[in-house]
């Protein structure tokens, strides 16, 4: 009886056998880019703490992986486990989000704020300089966890 015979008879056998070489071969590894190190720490917007929002790390030079999205509540952040960055270089990004309660900016989100007799939620608009055109950079290294404050502003530079 030929191999492929055997699978068509026992479905269960091919699943087994997938499951397997996913671990042999190491499927899903979540270590396969490299060593991933916590980063954690606090965002400022003029002082205050950015409410919501992300910091993003965007791998540089031979840096491995994706891009690396990490939640930013009550001006701070912290990424460990599967999620951390591994060593490397990285440019810094940032978001700010509207609050939570903030509604989607249709026609009747707008009806509701007049019935309730509210004005627009005044959201925080991070200048290009801390996203978009970030020249922002961080080093993660084999030493972590690694803590790190940024003091972003509103205002132009001078």
């Amino acid at each position: 009886m030929r191999r492929s015979d055997l699978l068509k008879l026992n479905p269960s056998c091919a699943i087994a056998f997938v499951v397997a070489a996913c671990t042999v071969v190491g499927c899903g590894d979540s270590d396969s880019l490299g060593e991933r190190v916590e980063v954690q720490g606090v965002v400022t917007v003029d002082g205050a703490p950015l409410p919501r929002g992300s910091l993003i790390l965007v791998p540089l030079g031979q840096t491995p992986g994706p891009k690396l999205t990490v939640p930013i509540i009550e001006g701070r952040f912290r990424a460990e486990g599967i999620y951390a960055p591994v060593v490397g270089e990285y440019r810094v990004e940032f978001t700010a989000a509207p609050p939570e309660d903030y509604p989607m900016d249709d026609e009747d989100a707008i009806e509701e704020l007049r019935a309730a007799n509210k004005r627009r939620i005044a959201a925080i608009r991070l200048p290009s300089r801390y996203n978009t055109h970030s020249e922002l950079t961080k080093t993660v290294t084999p030493d972590g966890p690694t803590s790190w404050t940024f003091d972003l502003t509103t205002k132009a530079r001078p």
